[in-house]
């Protein structure tokens, strides 16, 4: 009965914006996707695949884990990994958001083709969603993240305004950004779309550009994501 009934596959991706959903207790999710980068002069960063694998464990938290396989100035690196989670906190009701934390560890393990990373460090996010309507959402995240060089956090937000076109099309645009202390902001802005094959299959296709120095100059990414039940 649950599997007649289950809502369709909810993603994290393809914007930044993590989504409040959580995946369905003892379902297996994968979003997976290619993206590449413009830094600048003859700079750019592919990341093929990134994978975002997640399980449900109850009907509200998932266990996640992230894996990256970048290339960046003619080297193949394997990025840290990252553990975590993902808890339902509220449902929405009136004005009052749908809520939700994300918390993970990135762990390194050792030198080689992996980057250098001196110690576990945290990131974590609330993650919000507002239904306007049926079809229209507001999603918006506020979360802190350390990276592997320094203690030095950096503080993230997201706002996306997601439109249901049909019952498989969907758009998005949105605004994100990043911000240290003692160091330039990074802004951002993208759009895509996803078309959903079927309740567990989804495709996506993305783009954006940097508004700050800091920013890639501009930015593409495509995605294919599936859930299945163990």
């Amino acid at each position: 009965m649950q599997a007649q009934t289950l809502a369709p596959i909810q993603l994290d991706r393809p914007d930044q914006t993590e989504t409040v959903y959580t995946v369905p207790k003892n379902y297996f999710q994968v979003e997976s996707g290619f993206r590449t980068e413009h830094l600048g002069k003859d700079q750019n960063i592919y990341e093929f695949p990134s994978a975002l694998w997640k399980y449900g464990i109850t009907d509200k938290m998932e266990l996640r884990l992230i894996t990256d396989l970048a290339r960046e100035e003619g080297k193949m690196l394997l990025r840290p990994l990252s553990l975590g989670f993902k808890m339902a906190l509220t449902e929405d009701k009136g004005i009052l958001p749908k809520i939700s934390f994300i918390g993970h560890f990135m762990l390194n393990i050792k030198e080689g083709i992996f980057t250098k990373s001196r110690s576990v460090v945290p990131r974590f996010r609330f993650t919000f969603q507002n239904n306007i309507s049926e079809n229209i959402s507001i999603g918006y995240n506020m979360g802190m993240e350390w990276n592997t060089e320094n203690k030095v956090p950096s503080y993230i937000y997201t706002l996306a305004y997601g439109h249901s076109i049909t019952k498989r099309i969907g758009a998005y645009i949105e605004a994100y950004g990043f911000y240290a202390r003692n160091a330039k902001a990074d802004s951002r802005i993208d759009g895509g779309v996803t078309c959903l094959i079927t309740p567990d299959f989804i495709i996506d296709l993305s783009s954006g550009i940097g508004l700050s120095e800091t920013s890639p100059k501009y930015f593409f990414a495509v995605g294919i994501s599936f859930r299945t039940k163990l």
